[in-house]
């Protein structure tokens, strides 16, 4: 089938499209050659740096290394005889030459840096190089040797740093009587020695003549510790007060100022006051009570004093009274303090040289170890009443006493009956205890607040009359008899402590204590023949309140103790007298 003339073009193209395809590879090729051809005559025949390359401005090309180490050589002599670098910080200037620094410079190095440009990497890179220095500029840095001078550029650093460096001045403060005076901080200023050494290099480095500005870093002073000031200054204020080593000794522990300041007005000064100095006053809290004015009040004023009486030649029960006494002496009682009886006296025993004497046991009259003591818890228990102190813990006898109103005595008895009652007053109290001669007195040294006095009343709810019961005993005479046992009449008595003001007022009238006292049958030996009386006494009459006051008047019991109690006047000097602090 003939070609058409469309098909017959067409075929002609792709030939002529073919041929100069041909043609681009053969010249490509033809330059490949070349080039080749080219870089390995310059890289087998010259033995010279390439054209162009220069250091510090100096054309090193066309130059042996040898030459080219020569020529740097008298150009580094030629350009540090009149090289310097200026350093310039606040208030000083220093001028550095190279030979303050005895820089030394490496030219032998620099030539050869110069000959290895197009010499070096890979077969393009060589290719890239050596077309670079050819046809335009190629420059190298001089090589330096520095590190012989780096024991003088660390002294030139040293010295900018110690004519430039302002320390830091940070918080200081005085605590004053009345105010705390601070000191205003300020910040400082420190030269970056590394960073100088650093700029002196660099320029030594290029040989760079310049003035470089040494800019000292700012060394901001710590912040301002409010809080810590707080914990220093801080005082809490407290009242002077009687430390008691061993409830005899004491001594006064100053009071204390309280202290503080305002934290929050402080902060807003630091932040905003540029003042060199701030002044913080100081907030002073007084206390109460003052070392002087407890000096001045302490054991001042007998809050009560409280006395009974005894028969003296009963010498074991005596003699126990006064040794019990002994121990409640000079004690002192700080705020808070509770008194027990039976603590402080201890127990009763021989080998602490208490005696046998009479004594209630489960209703009956027998000698006991420190018989007789119960009239001292007695006497202490009324001392506390006429000082409005606080009772604890009280029991009264299972059968009436002598030596007290109803409702007033107070049994003690180790390990089970107990007298305390509490300082529950603002200071401290002592007790002064003495037996001497027929009485026994107890007083409470304090410090009155007030006016105020205490008296007691009693209300006798029930007596209950005893019996005589007889017994024969043959062995007495005919128509005699012998008291065994003394009757005792039981009562249910209510006792109300009564306070009222210097005007006689009645402030307050509260339940103090119910005392319940057991009736006791008289017990009698009858010889034969003996005509019994009526068995049943009539009660005596409940006795009268005491005086206000704090020594009442002894009233007689409605049952007299088997052990007879005689009531002599007191000898007015026969207290005691306070124990020194």
């Amino acid at each position: 089938m003939p070609l058409t003339t469309e098909k017959r073009e067409n075929t002609a193209a792709a030939k002529k499209s073919k041929t100069w395809l041909w043609s681009l590879l053969t010249i490509a090729g033809a330059l490949v050659l070349l080039v080749g051809s080219a870089l390995a005559y310059v890289l087998t025949v010259n033995k010279n740096i390439y054209p162009n390359v220069y250091t510090d401005g100096i054309k090193l090309g066309g130059l042996s290394v040898e030459q080219a180490a020569s020529v740097t050589a008298d150009h580094v002599r030629a350009k540090t005889s009149g090289f310097a670098v200026t350093l310039i910080a606040p208030d000083v200037s220093l001028t550095v030459t190279a030979e303050d620094i005895n820089a030394q410079y490496d030219a032998g190095a620099t030539a050869q840096n110069a000959y290895n440009i197009g010499r070096t990497g890979s077969i393009f890179v060589r290719a890239r190089d050596i077309w670079k220095a050819y046809f335009s500029r190629v420059d190298i840095p001089l090589t330096p040797n520095l590190g012989v001078s780096k024991h003088e550029l660390t002294e030139i650093a040293a010295d900018i740093a110690a004519q430039t460096d302002v320390p830091v001045s940070q918080y200081s403060y005085t605590i004053g009587e009345t105010s705390i005076i601070i000191k205003n901080a300020e910040s400082g200023f420190k030269v970056d020695q590394s960073a100088v050494i650093d700029t002196l290099i660099s320029h030594f480095e290029m040989l760079n003549n310049a003035d470089v500005v040494i800019e000292p870093l700012e060394i901001k002073p710590d912040a301002f510790d409010v809080e810590a000031l707080q914990r220093i200054v801080y005082k809490d204020p407290w009242n002077a007060y009687l430390d008691v080593e061993s409830q005899r000794e004491a001594k006064i522990i100053a009071h204390q100022v309280g202290v503080s300041f305002d934290a929050d007005r402080l902060r807003d000064e630091l932040a905003n006051s540029d003042r060199a100095e701030i002044i913080v006053p100081l907030i002073l809290t007084q206390p109460e009570i003052t070392q002087q004015m407890l000096q001045e009040s302490l054991f001042r004023d007998q809050l009560a004093t409280f006395t009974t009486y005894l028969t003296a030649s009963n010498l074991p029960r005596t003699s126990n009274i006064r040794l019990a006494a002994t121990h409640i002496n000079g004690l002192i009682l700080v705020p808070g303090d509770v008194f027990s009886f039976n603590e402080t006296v201890g127990q009763r025993t021989a080998a602490r040289g208490f005696q046998e004497a009479g004594a209630y046991v489960r209703g009956r009259l027998v000698p006991e170890l420190g018989g007789g003591i119960c009239q001292l818890s007695t006497t202490v228990y009324n001392a506390a009443l006429f000082s409005n102190l606080k009772i604890v813990e009280r029991s009264n006898h299972s059968m009436t006493v002598g030596y007290v109103p109803l409702g007033q005595d107070a049994m003690v008895s180790w390990g089970t009956s107990d007298i305390r009652f509490e300082n529950d007053r603002n200071y401290p109290i002592q007790i002064l205890s003495e037996q001497k001669g027929g009485s026994v007195t107890v007083i409470i040294m304090g410090t009155k607040e007030d006016d105020n006095k205490v008296s007691i009343e009693r209300q006798t709810l029930s007596t209950t009359p005893f019996s005589r019961v007889e017994q024969l005993n043959p062995d007495l005479p005919a128509g005699t008899s012998r008291t065994i046992q003394e009757g005792h009449i039981g009562y249910v008595v209510d006792t109300y402590r009564v306070i009222k003001d210097a005007n006689g007022n009645v402030i307050s009238r509260t339940f103090e204590a119910k005392s319940r006292y057991n009736r006791t049958d008289m017990l009698v030996e009858v010889g034969p023949g003996v005509v019994t009386p009526d068995p049943t006494p009539t009660p005596t009459p409940t006795p009268e309140p005491p005086d206000e006051g704090t020594t009442p008047t002894p009233s007689p019991s409605p049952n007299p103790t088997p052990t007879p109690e005689s009531t002599p006047t007191p000898d007015p000097e026969e207290t005691p007298n306070p124990l020194p602090i």
